[in-house]
């Protein structure tokens, strides 16, 4: 083979194609392979150039782009659901403070996730958009219950009755997902064990929040409102 390319013109320009098989390490140290593979073709030497191509190449962007599209959509949906409770509480400081139980769990379940070293690829960013959604229904079933107590006892016992009565199907319901989504920590593929075990997580935390921190949150907003009226 070099005696043949020795015999042809030096003006003549010679392809090389090399195939190589890597094991699967997961799409995000993938990537960083993919940005030092093409920053050593680009040193190459002169006339020497490569380019690095190949199904897994485009794999690997098309999936940090749908990530990165999923965590626009989740801010997007954040900002519409903030004014959606804005309107409805009639208060844009009530609003802000009714998301703080649903921005509370995916906040905590991101914190494991970088402690345990679990990256934010398909199987992973769709629990966030899934669970907002979950915690932003006990939310709204906890503060609308809240409102009809409130109008006919003082804020003490309205509480307590919104808890009574609308927390027992909170629990019961949130429960029951948490458990059912624990049953993915079982599977042999990593993508759905992550997915059981951090769904699990931030379920379980939502309602930790809507059950703790909401009452308290609607405790010092309705005294702050009170102080502000007189």
């Amino acid at each position: 083979t070099i005696a043949a390319a020795q015999q042809l013109p030096s003006n003549r320009p010679i392809m090389l194609r090399l195939r190589c098989l890597k094991k699967d390490s997961g799409s995000t140290l993938f990537s960083n392979d993919i940005d030092w593979i093409e920053a050593e073709l680009a040193a190459l030497p002169k006339p020497l150039t490569g380019q690095l191509t190949g199904a897994s190449k485009l794999a690997v962007r098309a999936v940090n782009s749908i990530v990165s599209d999923m965590m626009s959509s989740l801010v997007l949906a954040f900002a519409l659901i903030s004014l959606i409770f804005m309107v409805v509480l009639r208060s844009w400081r009530a609003g802000l403070l009714a998301m703080l139980p649903n921005i509370l769990p995916l906040l905590v379940t991101m914190a494991v996730m970088a402690a345990t070293g679990l990256s934010l690829r398909i199987a992973t960013v769709i629990i966030f958009a899934m669970c907002m959604g979950v915690v932003v229904d006990d939310t709204i079933h906890f503060l609308m219950r809240f409102r009809q107590e409130r109008r006919r006892a003082d804020l003490p016992d309205a509480i307590d009755a919104t808890i009574a009565n609308a927390g027992r199907p909170v629990v019961f319901t949130t429960m029951m997902l948490a458990f059912g989504f624990s049953l993915l920590i079982t599977s042999e593929f990593n993508g759905l064990r992550d997915f059981g075990r951090l769904s699990a997580l931030t379920i379980s935390l939502a309602l930790i929040a809507d059950l703790l921190l909401l009452p308290a949150l609607l405790i010092e907003t309705n005294r702050a409102s009170e102080k502000g009226s007189k």
